[in-house]
């Protein structure tokens, strides 16, 4: 009987493991050569390659989608979108509202552009991590525990 309840148990952990998904993001290099989780709610940061300004996008997931909600950008120059809503920002910002669906984020990220992600979990140098000029990709997925076991979360300092 006890060898029984021990079968059953280790199948039902087994299945869960498999078979119980729950939502994440996940920023992935090319091949795999470089993963982790991102938090729900987390933002890119970047110093523009032009201008040399500091750009912060803010993004939030839901369900299949990131959500672009906002931009932070300390000087508008050529190109620089314009159509969103002005929000208020932090000192030396100006924000605009832009509700934004995406599917993924492709982002080469750089030392030049000092890219980093900022979440809940606290500050992530991706461009001090990878080599310069690597493209990273950021999208939504459904992961199981295993999987959440195998993507850690991303290094935060």
């Amino acid at each position: 009987m006890a060898r029984c309840v021990v079968i059953v148990a280790c199948f039902f952990v087994v299945a869960v493991g498999v078979f119980w998904r729950t939502p994440a993001v996940v920023l992935r290099t090319p091949n795999d050569e470089f993963h982790c989780r991102l938090a729900h709610d987390f933002s890119l940061k970047w110093r523009h390659s032009v201008e040399k300004q500091l750009w912060q996008e803010n993004y939030t997931q839901q369900g299949d989608k990131l959500l672009l909600t906002s931009t932070y950008i300390q000087s508008f120059g050529a190109g620089t979108p314009s159509t969103g809503t002005p929000i208020s920002a932090p000192q030396g910002y100006t924000g605009q509202r832009v509700d934004l669906a995406l599917d993924v984020l492709n982002w080469v990220v750089s030392d030049n552009m000092a890219g980093e992600i900022i979440s809940a979990d606290g500050r992530f140098a991706i461009a001090k991590k990878l080599p310069d000029y690597t493209e990273v990709q950021i999208k939504p997925a459904t992961l199981n525990a295993w999987q959440r076991l195998w993507i850690a979360p991303c290094p935060a300092e």
